[in-house]
């Protein structure tokens, strides 16, 4: 006879609750236990938590067996408020045998059973004729599979998560570990306590006693972080690890890009200020070789007129104004007593914000003083050759009698000459004397000047010949201005030089009646470092307002349920020993909902924060968006009477590869919007069609409507219309759609009238490759 097949076990529960008794068949990986609808098994008591227990498959290592393990709480591993007791022991944890009486907060009942050919009394159940779901419920009550809960979409979490998760006992016997961290850690059961994952971990728990933990692991080039558990009853631990080596990486670069960032600030010499529209110092960086000893703690919160002269400050403060207004730099000197000696400051002004610029204060007394004896030299100069010219002419008509008078001058003459050569020559800049119509009379070239360097003989060109026209025009019109008017003209080019760019800077003044004299100095440094202030300034002020909104939005969104939780937790505190049971739990779940309403707000902005680092997984798959959208529009339907949503289809069923968790992300907020912003009720159209391979989501409101001059900010993280009034919000839920949206490869729009409704359309296309994308 042939041999007889062997039988695969069965495992399933006997309940009895308020709803009487029925038979489960355990076969899903993971089970939630709970008075909740959402749960895979619903216990009909009050009594019961929301989500009061899990069932997880564990399969015995090196075989094909399994049995189920029961955990006490949710997913988020949150205990239940009656607890459970297994054959009248109270646990937490427990690995389920034949037999089990098991007890959910002392009103549900219920027995495990596990055989190879036993069939179930209820119902007629047994292993060769059943092909049902996961999980049954058999006595006519059926399970109802929530999409919308995130319990149910992670149900087989310990298989499927993508993370490494190991269970193991204090001797190093592995007793659990999931397919993500066999391929992670291939050499794990052979190296066992040796390996980085588990070395040190059982030493750490036996000595210090720690139940929970979390530590950084490196392990070949890949650095983990890793939370430990230490479950005592079961003296078992485990282990979550997750992969931060790309975070780390993130770190350092960032660390590196901040120490730049200091370098350049450190490398300004001057005193550089962030004033406020009324004159306060927002910020104070102290000059390099400044005698003023001040810190930056003292200074700032000072006004201008508590720290300088009265109309030194009213004089600075009318330039600090005049940059707000205009927007333009603002650049002028002022003089300053210190210490018994006057100081010539230079100040330059730009703004740097709605009501702030930003002050670069340079000491100019030393290159005042050279500016000084240059001038007093060349007033020296002028006032000789005028006594000499004057002489000249006597000696002219004195000749004979005067010559020796003659010579004397001339020898001055000379000596004043060579004077004014070493003072030139002094000048590390590039000087040309230039006639009216822009011929090069003379010139002092600086080391490597291109000019001279790049051609035979400049003297006698004019500058048409020299440089390109749009260069040497604007050069011709500024000596034009500078004879015209005796004033200096400043002129700032860039040139292109062995195919590099640099800038250069023409000062040009009045030397004589037709001619003018040209000081040209190369400022490309100066220009590359103006350049990189911007910038910073810039994104600066960028991370100033983002990080300003989200100040707001947190501080406002999270008094409410703090309040909540501040309040009833109070309240236990001062009348738990009067109240009731029930009265109790009242105030816990207010506690819990506030919680959970902050909990969402913080996944929103994590949310936001990985579509802003490009981390955002897309998991594609085969759905039909008519049937997930009935789904979504009866679980939105609950949480408001005032509104109706009516969903209009086109055709049956649609088919398409889309990511569910983030469809819904965009179906919801926009659902969850359009019930919010119709604070006086109405209906909502919900239409779904489905053109040239295209999904089209169409919803339409009769709400408040959106102004146009927000639609252009609309999907920014943290903007919320101007009309919002007191409804609550974070300004994320419509940027967490654009994420989702572009992600599918998607479009959207938006059309609104203030006061008539908003109309919400996304096109999506069905035929994605599934796959996954970051």
């Amino acid at each position: 006879m042939p041999e007889k097949e062997p039988q695969q076990t069965q495992h399933w529960l006997e309940i009895e609750d308020n709803a009487g008794k029925r038979v489960v068949v355990l076969e899903a990986a993971t089970c939630t236990l709970g008075r909740d609808s959402s749960n895979s098994i619903v216990l009909q008591s009050k009594l019961v938590s929301r989500q009061h227990a899990i069932l997880l498959r564990v399969t015995t290592p090196g075989t094909a067996n399994h049995f189920f393990r029961i955990i006490d709480g949710n997913l988020q591993g949150k205990p239940s408020t009656n607890g459970i007791r297994i054959n009248k022991k109270t646990c937490f944890s427990h690995d389920l045998k034949h037999g089990d009486e098991i007890e959910f907060a002392g009103d549900v009942s219920a027995t495990y059973y596990c055989n190879s050919d036993r069939e179930c009394d209820s119902g007629g159940l047994n292993s060769s004729s059943h092909h049902s779901p996961p999980t049954q419920i058999i006595e006519n009550i059926e399970f109802a599979n929530s999409k919308e809960s995130v319990l149910v979409r992670l149900a087989s979490f310990p298989e499927l998560i993508s993370n490494p998760i190991l269970e193991f006992d204090l001797t190093g016997d592995i007793t659990y570990i999931n397919p993500a961290a066999v391929a992670q850690f291939p050499d794990l059961r052979d190296v066992k306590l040796q390996h980085p994952i588990m070395a040190g971990i059982v030493e750490r728990v036996q000595d210090d006693r720690e139940t929970f933990f979390v530590r950084e692991i490196e392990v070949l080039d890949k650095i983990f972080e890793q939370s430990v558990h230490y479950l005592p009853e079961n003296d078992l631990v485990r282990s979550y690890i997750v992969d931060i080596t790309a975070r780390k990486h993130t770190e350092l670069a960032l660390r590196e890009s901040e120490t730049k960032n200091r370098a350049l600030l450190k490398a300004i010499p001057d005193l550089i200020l962030r004033i406020g529209r009324d004159g306060t110092y927002l910020d104070y960086i102290p000059a390099k070789d400044s005698e003023f000893s001040a810190t930056s703690s003292q200074m700032i919160g000072k006004n201008e007129y508590d720290v300088l002269p009265t109309e030194v400050a009213e004089q600075r403060m009318r330039y600090v104004h005049a940059a707000l207004e205009t927007g333009k730099p603002q650049l002028f000197e002022y003089q300053l007593q210190v210490n018994d000696k006057i100081r010539v400051e230079e100040a330059r002004i730009v703004v740097s914000g709605d009501r702030e610029v930003l002050a670069i204060i340079r000491d100019i007394t030393e290159r005042k003083r050279v500016e000084s004896l240059l001038q007093q030299a060349y007033d020296e100069l002028e006032l000789r050759v005028e006594q000499r010219t004057a002489e000249l002419r006597l000696a002219n008509e004195q000749l004979r009698r005067e010559i020796t008078e003659r010579q004397r001058v001339e020898e001055a003459l000379r000596s004043s000459v060579a004077t004014n050569r070493a003072l030139l020559n002094a000048i590390p800049d590039s000087m040309f004397r230039l006639s009216q119509d822009g011929t090069l009379l003379n010139y002092k070239a600086a080391k490597d000047d291109w000019l001279v360097a790049s051609h035979t003989e400049p003297v006698g060109k004019k500058l048409s010949d020299l440089f390109v026209p749009e260069i040497a025009l604007p050069l011709v019109e500024c000596v034009e201005q500078a004879i015209a008017t005796g004033e200096i003209q400043i002129y700032e080019y860039r040139l292109t030089i062995a195919e590099q760019s640099r800038d250069y800077e023409a000062r040009i003044a009045l030397s004589e009646e037709d001619e003018v004299m040209a000081i040209v100095r190369d400022i490309t440094e100066r220009k590359g470092a103006e350049a990189e202030i911007r910038h910073a300034l810039a994104r600066e002020k960028e991370l100033n307002e983002l990080k300003s909104r989200f100040v707001t939005m947190a501080s406002h969104e999270f008094r409410t349920p703090l309040t909540t939780i501040l309040s009833s937790a109070e309240l236990l505190e001062d009348y738990s020993s009067k109240w009731t049971e029930e009265k109790k739990r009242h105030h816990f779940q207010r506690i819990i909902t506030a919680v959970k309403h902050m909990t969402g707000l913080l996944d929103d902005v994590l949310l936001i924060g990985k579509a802003d680092a490009g981390k955002l997984e897309f998991n594609p798959s085969s759905i039909d968006p008519i049937e997930f959208c009935r789904e979504l529009v009866e679980g939105m339907q609950i949480t408001t009477t005032a509104h109706k949503i009516i969903l209009r289809t086109q055709g049956e069923s649609i088919n398409g590869c889309m990511d569910e968790k983030l469809l819904r992300q965009v179906l919801g907020n926009l659902l969850s919007n359009a019930i919010k912003y119709s604070p006086n009720g109405g209906s909502i159209y919900f239409d779904i069609v489905s053109k040239e391979g295209v999904a089209i989501f169409r919803i339409q409101d009769e709400g408040i409507g959106i102004p146009i001059g927000d639609r252009d900010r609309l999907f920014h993280s943290f903007h919320r219309a101007s009309n919002v009034g007191n409804i609550s919000g974070t300004g994320l839920g419509l940027a967490i759609v654009k994420k989702s949206v572009d992600l599918h490869g998607g479009q959207i729009y938006v059309k609104s009238e203030v006061g008539v409704g908003t109309i919400f359309m996304v096109k999506i296309p069905l035929c994605e490759g599934v796959g996954s994308r970051e």
